[in-house]
Parts: C-alpha cells; sequence; structure tokens
C-alpha cells in the first residue's frame, strides 16, 4: 500500500498524485525505443507497467513467474527489483533473441564497486544456470 501510495512513479503519469493511493488507471507511455534494441515483440509492455505491478504484487526475494514471457520485461523488471524470475514462452526466437539478451543486460548493468565482485560472480552464475536449463528443455523437446 505505501509503495503504491508514496512510489516514485514515471513522470508521465499526470493522474498519480503525489501522496495519494495509486488509482485503477494508470497514465504509461508506450514503449521506449531503448527497450526494444534487442528486437521487436508485437505484446511488448512498457519497463514502467510492469516495474508498477512487480511493486505491488511482490516483495523483494519473492520469485515473479511469466508464463508468456516474449520479449522479457517482467523478468528485467523483476531483477531490477530484487526478485526471481522464470520466464517462460513457446516461441524459442523470442527467448533467445530478444528476452534472454535483455535479461543478460539487465543483470550485468548492477556493477561490482570497488573491486567486490561477489555480485558480478552470482550474475555469471545465474547466467550459467539459465542456460543450462534452456540446453536441457532443448534436449528434451528434440
Amino acid at each position: 500500500y505505501q509503495t503504491m501510495k508514496q512510489g516514485d512513479w514515471h513522470e508521465g503519469d499526470i493522474i498519480k498524485k503525489d501522496g495519494k493511493q495509486m488509482r485503477s488507471v494508470w497514465s504509461i507511455p508506450l514503449t521506449k525505443k531503448s527497450e526494444k534494441r534487442h528486437g521487436k515483440h508485437p505484446t511488448q509492455k512498457p519497463e514502467a507497467l510492469l516495474e508498477r505491478i512487480i511493486l505491488a504484487a511482490s516483495n523483494p526475494g519473492d520469485t515473479v513467474l511469466d508464463p508468456f514471457c516474449g520479449s522479457g520485461t517482467t523478468g528485467v523488471a523483476a531483477l531490477r527489483h530484487g526478485r526471481n524470475f522464470i520466464g517462460i514462452d513457446m516461441d524459442r526466437d523470442f527467448l533467445e533473441g530478444i528476452a534472454w539478451p535483455r535479461l543478460e543486460d539487465e543483470l550485468r548493468t548492477d556493477k561490482p564497486e570497488s573491486g567486490d565482485k561477489s555480485s558480478q560472480n552470482a550474475a555469471d552464475k545465474l547466467i550459467e544456470a539459465l542456460r543450462l536449463e534452456v540446453e536441457a528443455a532443448k534436449s528434451a523437446n528434440s
């Protein structure tokens, strides 16, 4: 409740008033070009939308499941806000061509400071574990 009431929401949302509870109508601009840098998906949602949903419906450390992962926007928002993420999609081209690179970019955005490599090592381990899972799923479907 407090996150939705006090949240620092997108500057373009003229409906959200400071210090007031979130309304049922949100004003969020279309998906930015920078969010489509790895390719376009026909139903891609803006990151600002998924960030609000993630923050409203989960806590840090929770696991977010998106059974229609598409371009990976839900995963980007989940990782950005300290959630774990599981994404599923029927279309391998979208997973491998758009979602996967976006998730890798998001994991690598959090660069370790002052020589501490632990967070980067954790990101590398997660990426490797995800790759192994994808390879196992591909083998099972062959």
